[in-house]
């Protein structure tokens, strides 16, 4: 029987209800990090990520101003670290604002579908970097200058190609740091005592491991009733006990998808085993009460993934 829109309260979880349906982002990484509520669990990625790459970026600042001022010394010069610090501070004001763009461009490379692909959007992401960084500190320059009634002289055709080949060597070690900070924990050993499945055995295996911090915990995933992208990490509800771990919604919908776990919005996966009502909303969205209380929002764009229920119009 088809359930009405006024048989469902729409306020019962508003911590799974997004407004509208946002404008999809390759990494499913739109929300904040949060809290999972376990002992451990908490997202500190923007502080140790940005915090780490930050630092080295400072000390190479501070090594590559004191060789310069030696370097002048050597080449007969007065030894000045005032004018090198302020060349390489400007490049790394620069560098430190392009961080959360790096961030994004290697998520763009990640959830690439191949490797032309990726290798495609890297290289792009190089040469934005590059041209990026290039601009904005020859602007600082021109600008400080301009403020002492000054000017100052960048000569493209031999300038551009030299700070132009060692900006696409920052760029990816910066994208490498990203890549391994952001990668997902690796799973953690099989347990010996769990039934290994068998050729005949086509039902997979429920055991699912997750990784809360700096634990290990095992979980049945007929038990998980919506898993939503959190930003560099990806949160589980399992009714009333709820496991935030490093990862990607895209990444786990591959393997949650057996156990009727489907993409319903473009940051939420919901299982549909425990959907107990379906409503159609006037924008096109849909909601889902589950059989834990919540209500979880649905958008329009995978209104297919719920056909199978009533209630929901599939045209």
């Amino acid at each position: 029987m088809a359930v009405s829109k006024n048989d469902i309260e729409l306020t019962k979880a508003p911590s799974v209800e997004t407004g509208g349906d946002d404008r999809p982002v390759p990494g499913d990484e739109s929300r904040l990090p949060v809290t999972s509520g376990a002992v451990r669990g908490t997202s500190g990625f923007p502080f140790l990520a940005y915090g780490g790459i930050a630092f080295i970026i400072a000390a190479f600042w501070l090594v590559n101003s004191l060789t310069a001022a030696d370097d002048a010394v050597r080449r007969g010069a007065a030894y000045r670290l005032s004018g090198p610090m302020f060349f390489e501070g400007t490049s790394v004001v620069v560098i430190l604002a392009l961080l959360p763009l790096m961030r994004r461009g290697v998520a763009l490379v990640r959830a690439s579908g191949s490797w032309p692909v990726a290798a495609t959007r890297a290289g792009a992401v190089g040469v934005l970097f590059a041209l990026a960084h290039i601009v904005g500190m020859v602007g600082l320059r021109k600008l400080f200058y301009w403020g002492m009634g000054s000017s100052y002289a960048f000569h493209l055709v031999t300038e551009v190609p030299y700070e132009f080949r060692k900006d696409v060597v920052t760029a990816l070690l910066i994208g490498l740091a990203f890549w391994r900070l952001d990668s997902p924990a690796p799973a953690p050993d099989r347990d010996e005592s769990e039934p290994r499945p068998t050729s005949d055995d086509k039902t997979p295996n429920p055991n699912l491991w997750l990784r809360d911090g700096a634990t290990s915990i095992r979980i049945d995933a007929r038990e998980i009733v919506w898993v939503a992208s959190a930003g560099n990490y990806v949160e589980f509800s399992l009714g009333g006990k709820r496991h935030l771990v490093r990862g990607t919604l895209a990444g786990e919908e591959a393997r949650l998808l057996p156990f009727g776990l489907v993409r319903v919005h473009r940051t939420r996966l919901a299982n549909l085993n425990h959907a107990v009502a379906v409503a159609p909303r006037p924008s096109g969205d849909f909601a889902l009460r589950m059989d834990t209380g919540e209500t979880l929002i649905g958008s329009r764009r995978y209104r297919q993934a719920v056909a199978g229920l009533r209630g929901v119009d599939e045209s």
